[in-house]
């Protein structure tokens, strides 16, 4: 996202009349810091944040407050240079593809989270750890290997290559790019990421398949960058509801069809067993998925049968 600055190096270290005139930043309150997430942007003069858990907006005046002691966000002269300033901060959140699915966000106010999140970080730093072959990355329906329907199947299928399970029950693409971006996950060095993350972004609130699929294509990235060398398997989201009308299954397919393209059969791998799951008339079975969302025991035995021949081909087992 950055701009090249060789233009002001040949402008002898002046800005040329095309360099950005504001800049848009983030924080996404990483785990050393007591301090709220928030993002906003700043000119030449002037910075606008805005906190999003309390939907709070501060602004300040650099020239005549340099220090940011005085928010002038309701201040009446202000009003109009404030709105202007809101109006950037939309146009470069949208310029960034930024929302509610790509801003990075822990959970730390649920309890078990912040608990899950302190164990498993510190056992990235083990020797144990540092084997791992795979690496799981979702949400409920990953840390369900752990569960009565999954854990046998984990100890015969996964736990003889060290597969280690970052999967965090209720979490949304916009938690996983937290943990991602948080947990020093270089520690690690897996040959093989299963990632299958995105259908609570589409059963909490329904956001637009696009949305989701930009906070996908966020997590992908992030893993180029933390394992270079790491081949991701790319699950589509597994189908949820009774059969194709329900609207929830409808825009769990939509995300589908957005994501497969970031396959590119080198370092990215799709794979789609949403069919193993389902009957000809395309009717999802409580015998696989019981409450039409999450695993069954014979359900994580498809997808542990389907995974270790994928495996197999990428040269794991």
């Amino acid at each position: 996202q950055g701009t090249s600055i060789v233009p002001v190096l040949k402008n002898d270290g002046e800005v040329t009349e095309d360099w950005r005139k504001a800049v848009y930043y983030q924080y996404s309150g990483e785990w050393t810091h007591k301090v709220a997430r928030h993002d906003g942007v700043r000119n030449a003069r002037y910075k606008l944040m805005r906190f999003p858990e309390t939907d709070e907006w501060m602004f300040f005046d650099l020239e005549k407050d340099p220090q940011e002691m005085t928010n002038v966000a309701a201040v009446d002269s202000y009003q109009p240079t404030f709105r202007g300033m809101r109006k950037l901060y939309d146009r470069l959140r949208e310029q960034y593809e930024v929302s509610s699915s790509t801003y990075p966000r822990q959970r730390w106010e649920r309890n078990w989270w912040k608990k899950r999140w302190d164990e498993e970080y510190a056992r990235a730093g083990t020797p144990e750890a540092a084997r791992a072959r795979v690496v799981f990355l979702g949400d409920s329906i990953t840390q369900g290997w752990n569960g009565p329907n999954g854990k046998e199947l984990w100890q015969k299928h996964f736990a003889p290559v060290g597969a280690l399970n970052w999967g965090f029950s209720g979490d949304r693409t916009e938690h996983l790019i937290w943990r991602l971006q948080n947990g020093d996950i270089q520690r690690v060095k897996p040959e093989i990421a299963v990632l299958m993350i995105g259908t609570n972004n589409t059963g909490h609130e329904q956001r637009p398949a696009e949305e989701t699929a930009a906070g996908i294509k966020r997590i992908i990235d992030d893993l180029a960058w933390k394992w270079p060398n790491t081949r991701v398997i790319l699950m589509s989201i597994f189908p949820r509801g009774p059969d194709v009308n329900d609207p929830l299954r409808k825009l769990n397919g939509q995300i589908n069809e957005l994501i497969q393209p970031y396959a590119d059969g080198k370092r990215i791998h799709w794979f789609d067993i949403n069919d193993r799951f389902l009957d000809q008339e395309g009717n999802l079975s409580r015998k696989v998925m019981a409450d039409l969302l999450h695993l069954t025991k014979e359900g994580y035995g498809i997808w542990a049968e389907a995974l270790s021949v994928k495996f197999k081909e990428l040269g794991v087992e």
